[in-house]
């Protein structure tokens, strides 16, 4: 082995050549410390091959220490009066893209070496989908920025005059959901009552190489805007980890004060928001492209035994499991989130993202009605973006178009 591969103290060096072919492994640690060199000097190939290395640790990774985590989780999620769901990704999942590392792009690791999503993201996701729906209902989705310093203000009284004077045409239920909003998610000054923790895989996941193809290098690096993006420049790839299809999370949201009835209908309503996040909103990065997102699987986790109150709503069939026909009011809400996302679509990210959505559309086990509204919101998207021209001759927007009773 060439051991200049590696850009370490020769003590360093010499302990993780002896452990580096073992297992266990924790592919976390070789992503933060032990990445091959790949700099000048090595072959073109060296950085996929650090890469891989990486990958292959995580088929060495310790079943034993997930399981003991997955326990401490389970105890610590007890506590505080969770009931704990799983999800699994639809698609691949990226977490931490954007952060820094030895390869110039990002993983996030838990310290034990599994991919995982921290606390603050998941409550992230649930916040933001219950801020969009708050948006929607006060007709502030123009102004998300403005709506949310009003949502986090500390006083009350504050709160209550900023809408009173800004929303005159609120109506008593919604301003009832805004209070709720703060209730669970607190404001600047004030914690939430709704903890967000971990989520933590399942089973012990896997990580696949996935790649970028930048075709214009030279122009996205030139700070003098003098290089026009030209088809004379190379392609450079660029790797980066994901989580595959099919990996199962477990998520959970406690509660700080269990005081009677409402406080049951404010934890459900945070569980609720979590779960339309995550299956419409998605987590991590590249979600525009199709990445993190997840699908209910109905179940608890198998590494629990929590009893739950009243009914136990994670045994209750998803929603988005596939083959389930939906009726009445869930397959409308279905239907609801399914259009909200398709208009929060950039206009600049429909070309590589509208068909997961006709796809999405075809799958859908709902009444003709609600699919009939699905159809109708790909299209009008397709037409804001300015790509009906290009769409006509495809199979899918011709299918799309007969659905609602036009030729193409």
């Amino acid at each position: 082995m060439n051991h200049s591969q590696y850009s370490l103290p020769k003590n360093t060096l010499g302990a993780w050549l002896v452990h580096r072919n073992k297992t266990p492994q924790n592919p976390g640690l070789v992503f933060d410390r032990f990445v091959q060199d790949w700099g000048q000097g090595q072959d073109s190939e060296a950085k996929k091959k650090a890469w891989e290395e990486i990958v292959g640790a995580a088929r060495k990774a310790d079943a034993a220490l997930l399981q003991q985590w997955q326990l401490r989780w389970q105890t610590t999620v007890k506590s505080a009066g969770a009931r704990p769901f799983t999800m699994e990704t639809s698609w691949r999942l990226i977490s931490g893209l954007g952060s820094k590392g030895l390869l110039e792009v990002g993983f996030t690791f838990h310290r034990y070496g599994f991919p995982f999503l921290p606390g603050s993201s998941v409550k992230g996701i649930a916040r933001a989908w219950g801020l969009q729906l708050l948006a929607q209902k006060f007709a502030q989705t123009g102004n998300l920025v403005k709506f949310d310093e009003l949502l986090s203000l500390d006083e009350e009284e504050k709160f209550n005059r900023a809408l009173a004077e800004d929303l005159l045409l609120a109506r008593d239920e919604d301003i009832g959901l805004a209070k709720n909003f703060r209730s669970i998610f607190g404001t600047r000054g004030c914690a939430g009552n709704a903890l967000f923790f971990d989520a933590i895989p399942v089973q012990l996941p896997k990580l696949e190489l996935d790649v970028m193809n930048p075709h214009y290098a030279d122009y996205y690096q030139d700070e003098k805007r003098k290089t026009p993006p030209a088809s004379w420049q190379n392609p450079v790839p660029v790797y980066f980890l994901t989580v595959p299809k099919g990996s199962e999370f477990s998520f959970a949201v406690g509660w700080r004060k269990k005081i009677g009835k409402e406080s049951d209908r404010l934890h459900g309503l945070a569980e609720k928001w979590l779960k339309a996040g995550l299956e419409t909103l998605g987590a991590g990065a590249k979600t525009s492209a199709g990445y993190g997102y997840f699908i209910s699987t109905g179940k608890v986790p198998v590494h629990q035994a929590l009893p739950l109150k009243d009914q136990d709503l994670a045994a209750k069939p998803s929603p988005t499991q596939k083959g389930t026909a939906l009726a009445g009011d869930e397959e409308k809400s279905r239907a609801d989130q399914l259009i909200l996302e398709i208009q929060n679509i950039k206009t600049t990210a429909v070309a590589g993202s509208i068909n997961q959505y006709y796809q999405r559309w075809r799958d859908e086990k709902i009444s003709p009605e609600q699919k009939r509204r699905i159809a109708e919101a790909i299209v009008t998207k397709v037409k804001e973006a300015g790509r009906e021209k290009q769409s006509r001759e495809k199979e899918w927007y011709k299918e799309l178009l007969a659905s609602l009773g036009f030729g193409t």
